[in-house]
């Protein structure tokens, strides 16, 4: 159970502050269920969820463990995903992103970019599937990596290029 302040991943809502622990005080809540009342990060609102959803929650990952990962995505390999089934590629993408490792999002990020620069070489358009599962899987990783790392969303493509740079020219 998480307590509150908190800082969680919470399904594909990505980051989220824990608020709050207790039980709700609106007429159609349970009255014998605990909730969180979480905070996103990215994106307004607030989201009330019962303590033992079936909902995916984690705490974000330390900043040893972010760093871990940026050393490693050199040898990650992109997930082959080849299919021209709409529908089942669709489906493949779906189910790396309810994995929920940061491993497999980031491996399904690293395989839609490299279809959607073999399209362009080939003369075609990236494919918009393949654009919008990146994006998803981004907003993901690139949320839960700047909080940890105390920097802003943006900011976290150009700290990984200088992470990456800096184990080159070691």
């Amino acid at each position: 159970m998480f307590s509150k302040g908190d800082i969680i991943v919470y399904g594909n809502t990505g980051v989220c502050r824990v608020e709050e622990v207790g039980p709700l005080s609106i007429s159609a809540a349970k009255k014998d269920t605990i909730y969180y009342r979480l905070l996103p990060y990215y994106g307004g609102g607030v989201i009330y969820t019962p303590v033992n959803t079936k909902i995916f929650m984690r705490p974000v990952l330390t900043r040893k463990e972010v760093d871990r990962l940026i050393d490693l995505l050199p040898e990650l390999e992109a997930t082959s995903y080849d299919s021209h089934n709409l529908k089942l590629l669709s489906d493949q993408y779906q189910a790396a992103m309810q994995t929920h490792q940061s491993e497999t999002l980031l491996r399904l990020m690293k395989s839609t970019y490299r279809r959607n620069q073999e399209s362009i070489r080939s003369g075609r358009k990236p494919g918009q599937l393949d654009m919008d599962y990146r994006k998803r899987a981004e907003k993901l990783i690139y949320g839960e990596f700047a909080v940890v790392l105390d920097i802003t969303y943006e900011e976290v493509q150009t700290y990984i290029e200088s992470k990456l740079g800096e184990k080159e020219t070691v």
